[in-house]
């Protein structure tokens, strides 16, 4: 597998993580987090894999807009950074997004993320995600 191979790859794993989170497709989320995931996100909250799966199923109406992927291979692991723009309602009950967070999602906000991916099975599992804001 090449460098660019594992760009593409990861990039479009990415992608369908944004539509996932669009239309609550939890099923993503199991086949594509790895048992020991672990999120950190911009609003100061954080989450495991099974924690990920509930908030993928809360009703909301949100959107993303992925502008930019980093890959690199070591290994069995690929470190990922990017940015992507995020703007929706969430409902009051998600944990991962704050109060201030929920205001400026409903304006739109740009984020920066580092990811963690593991090669399991012959496929590639997130094992971690952090985002933060930009400006």
């Amino acid at each position: 597998m090449t460098d660019a191979d594992v760009q593409k790859e990861i990039e479009d794993l990415y992608e369908e993580w944004m539509t996932a989170a669009t239309v609550h497709d939890d099923d993503w989320y199991k086949s594509n987090l790895a048992d020991e995931f672990y999120y950190f996100s911009a609003g100061g909250g954080k989450a495991t894999r099974e924690e990920m799966i509930d908030i993928a199923n809360l009703s909301g109406n949100s959107e993303y807009k992925l502008y930019e992927v980093t890959s690199r291979l070591y290994g069995g692991v690929v470190l990922s950074h990017g940015r992507y723009m995020g703007k929706g309602e969430f409902p009051l009950d998600d944990p991962l997004v704050s109060p201030g967070m929920r205001e400026k999602y409903g304006r739109g906000v740009e984020l920066r993320f580092t990811g963690t991916w593991i090669q399991r099975d012959g496929r590639w599992q997130s094992l971690h995600l952090q985002t933060c804001e930009i400006g």
